[in-house]
C-alpha cells in the first residue's frame, strides 16, 4: 500500500484508520491494494480509499439507490462507486 501514498505519506494514518475501524463492523472485508487507491471488498467492491493529494482522502462507496445528502457526493455515472465523500482530518 506504500505506492498509493508516495509523496502522500500524511494520509497513511488516516487509511490505516479507516481500515482497522472498517474491518471491525464484521471483520469479513478483503483489503486489496491497487497501484492508487486501496479496495475493500466483501463479494464485490463496495469501497474505494483514494489519495487524491498530499492533504484530502477520497473515499468511495458502492451505494447505489441511496440519495447523495450532505457531505456525501454522486459519483460519476457508471463509475465503480456511486458515491464518495473527502476526509480531511482524522478526528
Amino acid at each position: 500500500m506504500e505506492s498509493q501514498h508516495k509523496g502522500k505519506e500524511s494520509l497513511k494514518p488516516f487509511c490505516d484508520k479507516l481500515i482497522a475501524e472498517i474491518q471491525g463492523f464484521n471483520g469479513d472485508f478483503e483489503v486489496a491494494p491497487k497501484k492508487n487507491y486501496v479496495s475493500l471488498m466483501r463479494k464485490k467492491q463496495i469501497i474505494i480509499l483514494n489519495p487524491a493529494s498530499k492533504t484530502r482522502l477520497e473515499i468511495g462507496l458502492n451505494l447505489k439507490g441511496v440519495e447523495p445528502t450532505g457531505k456525501l457526493e454522486a459519483e460519476k455515472p457508471n463509475g465503480i462507486c456511486s458515491h464518495k465523500t473527502n476526509l480531511l482530518d482524522i478526528n
